[in-house]
């Protein structure tokens, strides 16, 4: 079966073009078309001699037409056309792409170009990689069509599913109205249309990595790395997995800062300042730093500032220890980056982080929590809560609490921004980002 945006140009059986000629009407020498007929007004009757015209409607779409001729019951010609509905798929949007393993949004409408009405179908949706439909290729779903009057057409729109098996690469997304043929049409060859669409898939790699060359046994060593998306996709949404972040496509530089394990939370602060340097030298835009000491650190605020000279804009995570001031590093969002507190579902600031204190910076809030009340989860320190879903180590998925998990929606934000609008400022950045939010102290 071959398709293409010509709805006149599909056979689904057997590949041949199909093309649509009104059936002649001789009359001795003279002869008229069905689609003459069609053309003919009433007041123009007492003109024609040769032919009378003795029902005919003026319409799109072919229906009954009778011919008699006027000098010979023998000469007698009459042509029929049969009272079919036939659907067509039309008006198609893809999109242009999507991620295997992802949901997209289509819409399209379905018409009547017959001249009876039609009853119920669906249209059914592939994936092909040629123009003939066969049993290789991919059947995604289909989606219920209402009756439909003659000369009428339907809106429609649905969800589908791009199995996370598909192969990357270029495919037809094929629309196939009345997909299982519950309509006696007067055409079964003109159904299906397609558009290109192409199916991305995540390439993961691990490079740029540094490690001591010899360590004693029993000790701990410092290894840095960059885990960089070399497909076209980097990372999969609406796919009824796990969780999107706030910049789903953003590619992530991950940089060790301290711990021997996962499970290990202690913070090395020469390596949270050598991981700011290496990110900013090595093409990062937004930094994200959720964590942080009582204690002010020179090389970290120089790694910061930094940072902002070259362009790259750093987000803190304000503290958990519902304090008057945040900690540090956030704390030196008075000149540079954004310091984030931690809010619940209602925008109200959650018990736990700590404040914007009295020393002006720049401080804005973000979701840190659901809920806090009589709950079952209980958070270490002590009161009960419902944190916030997302990805943990060992390719799983949990709840956590906490400024930390604040921060990072602030640094999608803003990822979120340059992508749009490349080249902002550090002081550009703080400003949009504090006079457009909801709890901001700019």
């Amino acid at each position: 079966m071959f398709f293409t945006k010509d709805r006149n140009s599909i056979n689904e059986s057997s590949g041949i073009k199909i093309s649509f000629r009104s059936s002649e009407i001789s009359n001795n020498s003279s002869s008229s078309s069905l689609s003459d007929v069609n053309s003919f007004r009433s007041s123009d009757r007492s003109s024609y001699t040769s032919t009378e015209i003795d029902t005919f409607r003026s319409k799109n779409y072919t229906d009954n037409y009778a011919l008699k001729s006027s000098k010979s019951n023998k000469n007698d010609t009459q042509a029929i056309a049969a009272i079919q509905p036939d659907l067509i798929a039309r008006t198609v949007s893809p999109p242009s792409s999507a991620a295997a393993g992802s949901t997209i949004q289509l819409s399209y409408e379905i018409e009547n170009q017959g001249n009876a009405s039609a009853g119920y179908s669906y249209t059914k949706f592939y994936l092909s990689q040629d123009l003939s439909l066969g049993s290789e290729d991919i059947f995604l779903g289909d989606d219920y069509v209402d009756n439909i009057l003659s000369g009428y057409y339907r809106s429609e729109s649905t969800t589908l599913t791009i199995g996370n098996s598909v192969a990357a690469g270029s495919y037809y997304l094929v629309y196939q109205a009345d997909g299982y043929n519950y309509v006696a049409e007067s055409n079964e060859n003109n159904n299906a249309v397609a558009d290109v669409i192409n199916i991305t898939k995540p390439d993961l790699i691990v490079q740029n990595t540094s490690n001591p060359s010899s360590a004693a046994a029993g000790s701990s060593i410092q290894l840095n790395y960059q885990i960089k998306n070399q497909g076209n996709a980097s990372a999969v949404v609406k796919n009824n997995f796990g969780v999107t972040g706030i910049a789903y496509n953003a590619k992530i530089m991950a940089l060790k800062t301290g711990g021997s394990s996962p499970s290990d939370e202690s913070i090395n602060s020469q390596a949270v300042v050598k991981a700011i340097r290496y990110a900013v030298d090595n093409g990062a835009n937004v930094i994200n730093l959720s964590l942080g000491s009582s204690s002010p650190n020179s090389d970290e605020q120089s790694a910061i500032q930094y940072a902002a000279s070259k362009g790259v804009f750093v987000v803190s995570a304000a503290g958990n220890d519902g304090g008057t001031a945040p900690i540090y590093p956030a704390r030196y969002a008075d000149q540079w980056g954004l310091a984030v507190g931690a809010a619940y579902y209602n925008k109200t600031l959650a018990d736990f982080s700590n404040r914007a204190g009295t020393t002006p910076l720049t401080y804005v809030t973000a979701p840190g929590a659901y809920f806090e009340g009589d709950l079952d989860l209980v958070g270490e320190d002590g009161h009960q809560l419902i944190g916030i879903y997302s990805t943990l180590p060992g390719n799983k998925y949990g709840f956590e609490d906490g400024t930390s998990m604040a921060a990072p929606h602030v640094a999608g934000v803003i990822a979120l921004m340059l992508s749009a609008k490349k080249g902002l400022s550090n002081a550009q950045v703080r400003q949009i980002v504090t006079t457009t939010a909801a709890n901001s102290l700019a």
